[in-house]
C-alpha cells in the first residue's frame, strides 16, 4: 500500500495539468484505489473511472485524464474494431481465390503448387489498387448518373478495368518466367495470362453483384475475393498457354 501511495502521488503531480474538476460522481461508476492519507496530499480518496484516475479531497472530485489506466479492459475504440474487421474480411476473401489459383493453376500442367501460388499472389496485389477502382464503380453495382460525375465514374471503371488486367498479367508472367515458373514459351504464357485476367476479371464483376445480394455492406470480402479471380485465372491462362515447366517432362 505504501508503493501505491507513493506512486499516486508522483502521478498527481505529473498529470495536474490534464485534471477536470467535478461536484460529484456516481457511486457505481467507480473502483477505489486508496482511502489512506498520502504525504504531502492529506486525506484523500483516489478511484479509477471508466480506466482514468479521480481523486476526492474535501469533498470534490479531480478526474485526472492525462493517462488511461487498465487500458487492457477497455474495448477497442469503434474505428480500430471496424478496421480490424475489415481486413480479417479481406483476408478471408483472398485466401479463398489464392486457393483457387494455387491448385487450378497447379492441376493445368503439373506446375508445384507453392509457385502457382506465388504467380497467383503477386498477380492479384499488382492488380488490387486499379481493381478496387473498377469494383466501386462497376456498372453492375452501381449508377453512373448524368453529367460529369456520372462519366468520371465510366472513366474509373473502364480505366481500372484495363489496368487490372495488364498489373495482374505482368505481375503473374514476370513472377513466374523471371523466376518460379519458366514455361516453354514465354510469348504465349503471356498471352494466356493477359486471357485468364480477363476472364477472371470479368467473373470477378458478376461474382460482386451477385454476392452483393447476400453481403450488400460487406465489400472487403466482395471485392478482395473477385480481385483474386483475376489473379487466379492470369495463373491458369500462363499455365495453360505456355505449355508447362521448362524443365518438366
Amino acid at each position: 500500500m505504501a508503493v501505491m501511495s507513493l506512486l499516486l502521488m508522483v502521478w498527481s503531480s505529473a498529470a495536474l495539468a490534464a485534471e477536470v474538476r467535478v461536484s460529484q460522481l456516481p457511486e457505481d461508476a467507480y473502483v477505489v484505489v486508496s482511502t489512506r492519507g498520502v504525504a504531502a496530499s492529506g486525506g484523500i480518496t483516489w478511484v479509477l473511472l471508466n480506466g482514468a484516475l479521480a481523486m476526492k479531497r474535501n469533498e470534490a472530485w479531480t478526474v485526472f485524464s492525462s493517462r488511461k489506466l487498465g487500458a487492457a479492459e477497455e474495448p477497442l475504440p469503434p474505428g480500430r474494431e471496424a478496421t480490424l474487421t475489415t481486413v480479417g474480411w479481406a483476408v478471408a476473401g483472398g485466401s479463398l481465390s489464392l486457393g483457387l489459383g494455387t491448385f487450378s493453376g497447379s492441376a493445368v500442367r503439373g506446375e508445384r503448387g507453392w509457385a502457382t501460388g506465388a504467380q497467383t499472389l503477386a498477380g492479384s496485389l499488382l492488380g488490387t489498387l486499379p481493381g478496387l477502382a473498377a469494383l466501386r464503380y462497376s456498372p453492375l453495382t452501381s449508377q453512373w448518373g448524368p453529367g460529369m460525375g456520372g462519366a468520371l465514374a465510366m472513366a474509373s471503371s473502364v480505366g481500372g478495368f484495363t489496368l487490372q488486367l495488364g498489373a495482374t498479367a505482368l505481375g503473374t508472367w514476370g513472377t513466374g518466367e523471371l523466376g518460379l515458373s519458366p514455361t516453354r514459351n514465354p510469348g504465349a504464357s503471356l498471352g494466356g495470362a493477359f486471357l485468364g485476367a480477363l476472364v477472371g476479371a470479368a467473373i470477378g464483376l458478376g461474382v460482386d453483384a451477385l454476392l452483393q445480394k447476400v453481403f450488400p455492406s460487406n465489400e472487403a470480402l466482395r471485392w478482395s475475393f473477385a480481385i483474386g479471380l483475376a489473379g487466379s485465372g492470369a495463373t491458369v491462362g500462363y499455365q495453360w498457354l505456355g505449355g508447362g515447366p521448362r524443365n518438366g517432362p
